[in-house]
C-alpha cells in the first residue's frame, strides 16, 4: 500500500507489470490407452463435444476413472477470454506461480473428504472453492456418494446457473463457475463386482447406496453410463479411433464461429446449444417439432418443468 501511495505521489515509481509466460502445461491422459469400453469413449466424446456432465457407475477396477481422467484431453484449448477468466481466478486462491499461463483446461479431483467450503468456496477471506477452479474446465468427483451430501447438494445450484455466491458475514462474492462434471460410482458399498467381489446384501445395499445422491443433483448429470468389467478378450479388441485433431473440436470450433457472427460470443458452449435449437431456427420450423415433442413426452415434461419451458418457448 505504501508503495502504491508513493507512487501517485510521485516519489517512486512502480515497475510496468511484465507479461506471464505462456506455457504448455501438463500432459494430459490420452483416450488411445484405453482399451477396450467403446461405450464409455463414445459417452466421453459426447460429453466433450455438447459439454455433458457424466456420470459412470460400474464396479471397481472397470476403468471409471481411467475414462473420466481423460476428458481433459478431449476438449480444446482455452480461448484468450477463457484464459483470462481461469488465470484471474487461480491468481485468487494464489495458484498462479509466477505468473504462468496455459490454455491447458483445468482438472481438478478433490478427495472425498472435501467439505462444502472446500468445494464451493469459503473461509476467512472467502477464496474460491474447486468448482470454481474448475471453470471452464473438468471437476471429477470420483467416489460420488461418499462425498457428504451437504456438499453435494451445494453444487446443485453453481451446476445450474454457472456461478456460486459467497456470502459471509464480511464478504459477499461471485466466482464463475462454469464446468465439465465428471464423476464416478460404485453401484453399491460393497462394489457391485462380478463373481467374488459380488455384492452379498442383496439389491437392497445398491438402493441406499444409490439413495445417497439426490434427485435435483442427478437430474443435472445428463449422461449417466453402466462401465462393465473388461474381459481380457474384450480388452484385446481394437482400439477406438482417436485422430490428431478429433472431429468433436471441429464441431465446437464451428458452433463458436456460429454464434460469434451472431454476437453471442460471450456465451458458454452449453448456452449455445440451447440457443442453436430453440433461436436460431424459425419459429415456423419448430413448431412442429415442439409439438411433436410434447406429445411424445408429454408426461416427462410434466415432470421436468425446465425443459417443458424450455419447448413451450419455441410455440
Amino acid at each position: 500500500l505504501l508503495a502504491l501511495i508513493n507512487h501517485f505521489r510521485g516519489g517512486a515509481a512502480l515497475k510496468s507489470p511484465e507479461r506471464g509466460e505462456l506455457v504448455a502445461g501438463a500432459s494430459v491422459p490420452d483416450l488411445r490407452d484405453v482399451r477396450g469400453q467403446e461405450q464409455g469413449k463414445r459417452a466421453l466424446e459426447i460429453a466433450a463435444a455438447g459439454a455433458h456432465n457424466i456420470l459412470f457407475v460400474g464396479p471397481p477396477g472397470a476403468g471409471k476413472s481411467m475414462l473420466a481422467q481423460r476428458l481433459p484431453g478431449l476438449l480444446p484449448s482455452l480461448s484468450s477470454e477463457e484464459l483470462l477468466e481461469v488465470s484471474m481466478l487461480h491468481s485468487v486462491a494464489g495458484l498462479l506461480e509466477c505468473g504462468r499461463l496455459t490454455r491447458t483446461r483445468p482438472f481438478r479431483a478433490p478427495h472425498h473428504s472435501a467439505s462444502m467450503a472446500a468445494l464451493v468456496g469459503g473461509g476467512l477471506r472467502a477464496k474460491p472453492g474447486e468448482i470454481s477452479l474448475a471453470h471452464q474446465g473438468v471437476l471429477f468427483l470420483d467416489e460420488l456418494p461418499e462425498f457428504s451430501t451437504q456438499a453435494l447438494d451445494a453444487l446443485r445450484q453453481p451446476l445450474e446457473s454457472g456461478e456460486v455466491l459467497i456470502a459471509r458475514a464480511n464478504h459477499h462474492v461471485t466466482y464463475p463457475a462454469r464446468i465439465l462434471l465428471a464423476a464416478a460410482m460404485n453401484p453399491c458399498r460393497c462394489g457391485g463386482g462380478p463373481g467374488a467381489g459380488a455384492c452379498r446384501r442383496g439389491p437392497r445395499c445398491a438402493i441406499d447406496y444409490q439413495a445417497r445422491l439426490s434427485g435435483p443433483l442427478l437430474d443435472r448429470i445428463d449422461i449417466q453410463l453402466d462401465v462393465p468389467p473388461v474381459t481380457i478378450a474384450r480388452g484385446a479388441s481394437k482400439q477406438h479411433a482417436i485422430t490428431e485433431k478429433p472431429h468433436y473440436h471441429d464441431h465446437r470450433a464451428r458452433l463458436r464461429q456460429r454464434f460469434d457472427e451472431a454476437g453471442a460470443g460471450a456465451l458458454a458452449d452449453y448456452e449455445l446449444l440451447e440457443l442453436l435449437l430453440f433461436r436460431t431456427i424459425p419459429r415456423r420450423d419448430t413448431k412442429p417439432l415442439a409439438k411433436a415433442l410434447l406429445a411424445k413426452f408429454g408426461d416427462l415434461a410434466a415432470v421436468l418443468a425446465a425443459p417443458a419451458q424450455r419447448i413451450a418457448e419455441v410455440e
